[in-house]
């Protein structure tokens, strides 16, 4: 992998903190949704697993 595990969930974080910063910006929302998907992967937490 080109980076470890933390630097997707940091880079995932900092997408989710712009996207909730500037909210009428689809631009950013749709780059962060992939993003959140990897880092949750990585965290061992996946969508739907409530």
């Amino acid at each position: 992998m080109l980076f470890e595990a933390k630097g997707y969930i940091g880079a995932a974080k900092l997408l989710a903190a712009v996207v909730e910063e500037v909210p009428e910006q689809t631009g950013p929302r749709l780059l962060a949704e992939p993003w959140m998907r990897m880092a949750a992967a990585f965290s061992g937490e996946f969508p739907g697993d409530d």
